[in-house]
């Protein structure tokens, strides 16, 4: 789950940022990019109040996930996306089975659909069917009951999060999640999904900074250039991007008054001096690499800032899917 942290944490430009931007800029060299059509749909999902009238520290309430949607829906809308965005008691299961099934009703090959959510997520164990990784919408809480009762059937699982997206990939699509909770990475290492990093980055010190490490740089580029289309760990029109590890919690941070990383993600689509942030090879445009590379980056520099003045359980690490393709996000007005 997330919590409200006060650490004060900023941006940093240190070498690791330094060699990812390289990375990055030598994979949207190649150009692979999926045909996509100039529409684009973003749903926006975001809970900040799970009970009404009780405060943060007797429930399950967060602080800024209202906020992080509030961001998304300014930048998303700022690069030509038609964004539908729910908040707090809108942001429920129901609601976004409902949403699916009105897109599905006119989308086209080739769109692009981006689900944004931010709030509770969890790896839990449901009674009678083992540990699985969850998001939490609105309801997911008892709301007669204060404790931490969980409401399963408004739960979220990694199947049923792909059951729910089904009529859209059927669609021929291009499905993009970008998931800012707890456990999120497990949304990533399940089945069509992989990832090369750890399920916790906490619990592998002698990793070092995960991109600076070579061995398991090249594993993830490996990711990206091999493996058949159709293979079990490739999904050609899917990419996910989870802000932390299967084992791991997200934060929030109330300097940023954003989720740590989605923070970075509200960054990368700035202009400083007439360059998107993000757009590490020049050709304004932010691909889903480049805004993994530049979030990840500004996330080392929160991860440093915790291990100094925390405890390296503060710590953790994005992770992006297996996809063998890169697909554009954001291009400059």
């Amino acid at each position: 789950m997330k919590a409200n942290m006060a650490k004060k944490c900023g941006y940093s430009q240190n070498l690791m940022f330094i060699a990812v931007l390289l990375i990055v800029a030598l994979l949207g060299a190649c150009d692979p990019w999926p045909q996509t059509s100039s529409k684009k749909t973003a749903l926006l999902y975001g809970v900040t109040i799970y009970r009404p009238l009780v405060s943060q520290g007797t429930s399950p309430n967060l602080a800024w996930p209202v906020n992080d949607v509030d961001g998304m829906e300014s930048m998303l809308g700022g690069f030509g996306w038609d964004v539908t965005a729910r908040r707090d008691s809108q942001a429920s299961k129901s609601q976004l089975a409902a949403d699916i099934a009105n897109l599905a009703s006119t989308v086209q090959s080739g769109e692009r659909i981006l689900f944004y959510w931010s709030g509770h997520g969890g790896e839990i164990s449901r009674p009678g069917q083992g540990l699985d990784c969850w998001i939490l919408p609105y309801g997911s809480y008892n709301p007669a009951n204060f404790s931490f009762d969980l409401v399963w059937d408004e739960m979220i699982n990694t199947s049923e999060l792909a059951e729910l997206f089904r009529p859209l990939q059927e669609k021929n699509v291009n499905l993009i999640f970008i998931l800012d909770s707890c456990n999120s990475g497990g949304f990533v290492n399940n089945q069509t999904y992989v990832s090369p990093l750890p399920d916790n980055f906490s619990q592998n010190p002698d990793l070092g900074e995960p991109l600076n490490d070579k061995t398991l740089l090249f594993d993830s580029l490996s990711h990206y250039f091999s493996g058949p289309a159709g293979n079990s760990t490739q999904q050609p029109n899917v990419w996910v991007f989870a802000s932390s590890g299967p084992s791991e919690e997200a934060w929030e941070n109330q300097d940023y008054e954003h989720g740590v990383v989605t923070n970075w993600i509200l960054r990368a689509g700035q202009n400083t001096n007439g360059k998107l942030n993000a757009d590490a090879n020049f050709d304004n445009r932010i691909t889903i690499q480049e805004l993994f590379a530049f979030a990840t980056a500004g996330n080392e520099f929160w991860n440093e800032q915790t291990a100094n003045l925390l405890a390296n359980d503060y710590q953790y690490y994005p992770h992006l899917s297996g996809n063998s393709l890169d697909i554009v996000l954001f291009s400059k007005p």
